[in-house]
């Protein structure tokens, strides 16, 4: 090992150690007339073992709406609306699209997609769903009245739906949209008529879904509870009642689940991980699914140059964080995309090489102790601070001069829809599995790339290329210019960790959507 792969794992160890001790020592902040104190164990567990046909899942924050169209967090509809919704299409663990509230569909022409529907289905207030319904929630979806902050109605180039049969749902759009069907899985949910037609704010009562748990409390900021569906079209999950318990603090989180008194922790604090290896618990990872980077201002100096892009790439050993950090469950990555879309052909990871690094940054005359400015977030991705003290000492041993700030994950989303992000920034983003919806990060990264005119002209291209070969052939081309262009800093994809009790049978997914139909409680 050489020294400063040393050095590193030094670092990042003390880094954890600091964290894990002032976990130790932070308390829980109250929130206003909370409905109970979640700060604390408020169950015994002798009497959560007595309740195994419920699931209790401890997460960071609270649901913003129960109201699928008004879903800003995505923790509410990756975590509770994809129990209580259905959408057209859903994708399964394997990240395949499969039939869900429609049996089948095709394509008329390139502006209008067909849709057949399942017949059997009911929504939890007992009315049939039919294409009534499917052509409601579009439309609402679509109405000037509606102000949500949800991404979809960009995302779908929506003209006009019909609903000429209960099963029949025929969609129009405005141009065509070759990914409709990814767009339709992660926000599309079919509606109640009856509950949502006519509605422009948000439905906060008798909320009805088609899925296979439906809501019978909200206490916000304390928990979420869902019970089975028994009228389910599907098959019926094992768990008979997810209860999502809002627990902000980490530390607390996890001393619940130490204690017993939760199944299932989202978010585990990472620096406790071998902690949570006990008798009766563990830690479960998804696939990874979330692509770390370093969005990279190229409007400043020195990144305003290939050759200094290049040395950012062969300057840092992401295999060693990887180990260091990750425990190398993350995968090091060479491009954008996620797979099964990832072109592994034509690219690969750009290797480790201090000395290359060092002699582009000669060539492009960028003088020893040139300073970054260099921002990073905690606490909502994996280890992204300590990542990010590793990757400044990698840059500073090819003669950088690093200055970190630590925001907020508000805050850093403020600056980097201000393009104020300093010269480098560490960035999570999700994956849509699909290829078009990963490709348009670079759009909405804000990183000053200078060649993005060229680069959003093969971007539209693919957006309409309805021939399916064609435009895997342009994602292709799209990741080759991406990685040769060195856009952003090219990292890793993070795993996803979950603690959860040894007797909870779950498989989490890479898309980081926590879904329990498949779940189940072994005695």
């Amino acid at each position: 090992m050489n020294k400063l792969v040393k050095r590193i794992l030094t670092l990042c160890f003390a880094a954890m150690m600091l964290v894990s001790a002032v976990a130790c020592q932070q308390q829980p902040v109250a929130t206003e007339e909370p409905a109970t104190d979640v700060s604390q164990p408020t169950e015994s567990t002798e009497a959560v073992a007595e309740a195994r046909d419920e699931l209790v899942v401890a997460l960071s924050y609270d649901a913003d709406a129960l109201d699928p169209l008004f879903v800003a967090q995505g923790q509410t509809g990756i975590f509770v609306n994809n129990h209580v919704f259905n959408p057209l299409v859903w994708r399964d663990d394997e990240m395949n699209l499969v039939p869900c509230l429609a049996t089948e569909w095709e394509t008329l022409d390139d502006l209008t997609w067909k849709f057949t529907l399942r017949d059997d289905v009911y929504f939890h207030s007992g009315n049939k769903m039919t294409s009534k319904d499917v052509k409601m929630s579009f439309e609402r979806m679509y109405d000037e009245r509606v102000v949500t902050s949800a991404r979809w109605p960009s995302d779908v180039p929506f003209d006009y739906c019909e609903a000429p049969d209960d099963t029949t749902f025929i969609l129009h759009l405005t141009k065509p949209c070759p990914g409709l069907l990814y767009y339709l899985m992660p926000g599309f949910y079919v509606l109640d008529s009856e509950v949502f037609e006519g509605t422009y704010e948000p439905v906060t009562e008798n909320v009805s879904g088609t899925g296979p748990y439906k809501i019978v409390e909200w206490v916000r900021d304390d928990h979420i509870t869902l019970e089975r569906n028994d009228n389910y079209w599907g098959e019926k999950p094992a768990i008979r009642k997810l209860t999502f318990r809002v627990i902000p603090d980490a530390s607390t989180r996890a001393s619940e689940l130490l204690a017993g008194n939760v199944d299932v922790i989202q978010s585990p604090p990472v620096e406790m991980l071998d902690q949570f290896e006990t008798d009766t618990t563990t830690v479960v990872a998804a696939d990874p699914g979330r692509l770390n980077m370093m969005i990279i201002d190229h409007t400043k100096y020195p990144f305003n140059d290939l050759r200094v892009r290049q040395a950012l790439q062969y300057a840092i050993d992401k295999d060693a964080i990887n180990q260091a950090l990750m425990g190398g469950l993350g995968v090091v990555n060479s491009g954008i995309c996620m797979p099964p879309n990832e072109n592994t052909t034509d690219i690969q990871p750009y290797p480790y090489d201090p000395e290359k690094a060092k002699a582009l940054l000669e060539e492009a005359g960028v003088p020893e102790g040139t300073e970054l400015l260099v921002l990073t977030t905690t606490d909502r991705y994996v280890r992204e601070k300590e990542a990010t003290t590793a990757i400044c000492n990698y840059l500073e041993a090819i003669g950088f001069k690093c200055t970190i700030e630590v925001y907020d994950q508000s805050v850093l989303v403020e600056k980097w829809d201000n393009h104020d992000f300093g010269n480098l920034c560490f960035r999570g983003l999700g994956g849509y599995f699909n290829g078009q919806g990963e490709l348009a990060w670079v759009n909405i990264s804000g990183t000053g790339w200078e060649n993005l005119p060229a680069y959003q002209e093969l971007y539209d291209q693919i957006c309409s290329e309805m021939d399916l070969e064609l435009r895997d052939e342009l994602i292709q081309q799209a990741q080759v210019m991406v990685h040769d262009e060195c856009v952003w800093g090219f990292l890793w994809r993070q795993p996803s960790f979950y603690a959860c009790k040894r007797d909870v049978q779950w498989t989490p997914r890479p898309d980081e959507y926590m879904h329990f139909m498949g779940a189940s409680i072994v005695e």
